[in-house]
């Protein structure tokens, strides 16, 4: 099975397709691996990258999200998802070239419709390992990558809405990770720490478990990996029930 897509850990698309990558081969199922837009592929992946003069002309399957689905290549799958129900013109008329899409939300799926009816559903989870939650401080952490589209993860407002409320506690904590290529956030407050470089995997587990509660405002995910690795820590998590997260964080399992 050929392959293509976005291997860059440094974001959460990346993670769970190199993830789903590492599962092939667990099971030992044969396939290789081109990445798109020249981002790098995980070190343990490399064994798998398809040599450029081996790569057909239409792979197996694509991963990529939909307002980054290139069009200048083919495959007959495609496992995408949309930030938003309502996709623009560039964005959805691409998605009528592929045979079968599959989604893992049905909030995608309403979002990918009315572009391409042969849609399959595959509900994603994650895989976190539980960790006492610690209180001394109280730390909030937030996950967000905004590829410099700063008003869709809302970072900055974070950091405001979190000053102007504790304003006098000493012993609560906000963490922001972001990557490189995010919007800086600008901060005076001693008690938010921003993390702007790449981490590996085992820094951004440490990190997770930093967390009292984990916090989350955009109102606009496909899948949301980091609200889901908070819930498999058992972490609580502050959240917006819009976009696919309301797929999954029911009400019965939340406190409005």
């Amino acid at each position: 099975m050929h392959i293509i897509g976005s291997f860059y850990e440094a974001n959460g698309y990346g993670q769970f397709t190199a993830a789903i990558m590492r599962h092939l081969v667990r099971v030992r199922y044969p396939f290789t691996i081109t990445s798109l837009f020249s981002h790098p592929v995980p070190t343990d992946l490399l064994p798998y990258v398809c040599p450029a003069h081996q790569r057909p002309k239409k792979f197996d399957v694509m991963f990529s999200s939909v307002s980054n689905c290139p069009t200048d290549v083919q495959a007959k799958a495609l496992f995408t998802m949309a930030e938003t129900t309502t996709l623009p013109w560039e964005h959805g008329a691409g998605l009528k070239r592929f045979k079968t899409i599959v989604v893992p939300t049905k909030y995608s799926a309403d979002a990918v419709r009315p572009w391409n009816k042969n849609i399959k559903f595959c509900p994603l989870g994650s895989q976190m390992a539980w960790a006492p939650v610690p209180f001394d401080p109280f730390t909030f952490v937030a996950v967000a990558t905004d590829h410099m589209c700063p008003k869709r993860k809302r970072i900055q407002e974070l950091a405001d809405v979190f000053s102007a409320t504790f304003k006098t506690q000493t012993d609560v904590r906000l963490v922001l990770k972001r990557s490189p290529n995010c919007t800086p956030t600008v901060t005076f407050d001693k008690r938010i720490e921003v993390i702007s470089d790449n981490i590996d995997r085992k820094a951004y587990n440490v990190l997770m478990q930093r967390a009292t509660v984990g916090v989350q405002v955009s109102a606009m995910e496909g899948w949301c990996l980091p609200v889901n690795e908070f819930m498999a820590m058992g972490r609580p998590v502050i959240t917006p029930l819009a976009g696919a997260v309301g797929d999954y964080m029911k009400l019965e399992a939340c406190f409005p």
